[in-house]
């Protein structure tokens, strides 16, 4: 069943953050994303995530680095409808992983480079 994340202070697809040049580095996790993913490898949901945000936040690099036990995760078809900020859909992926795998996820991002990393703990 989809999970649908709370609407955050009435941020809807008509009112986007403004745009950043693309040497401007930007706050992404405050960013608003709009997600309709069905049956998606979650390692897609991520690049589909960082495409919408191209427009404000520039071109970024998504990198696993996940133990060879846990590899499975970024291939695992996720069902998730959600209208949030990209910080509420981390803290959500990282929640329900925890709490259905038994898997810590972190995230770190490297602005310089626009890489953004998953990594398990």
């Amino acid at each position: 069943q989809p999970i649908v994340l709370p609407e955050v202070d009435g941020f809807g697809l008509t009112k986007r953050p403004a745009l950043v040049m693309k040497d401007e580095v930007s706050n992404i996790e405050d960013m608003q994303i709009v997600l309709n993913e069905k049956g998606t490898p979650l390692q897609e949901v991520f690049e589909r995530v960082f495409d919408d945000l191209t427009d404000q936040a520039g071109l970024w690099q998504v990198v696993w680095q996940l133990k060879p036990e846990n590899e499975h995760l970024k291939h695992e078809k996720w069902h998730v409808i959600a209208e949030s900020s990209f910080k509420e859909f981390l803290t959500y992926v990282s929640q329900k992983v925890t709490a259905d795998k038994g898997v810590k996820l972190a995230f770190q991002r490297f602005d310089q480079g626009r890489v953004f990393v998953v990594s398990d703990l």
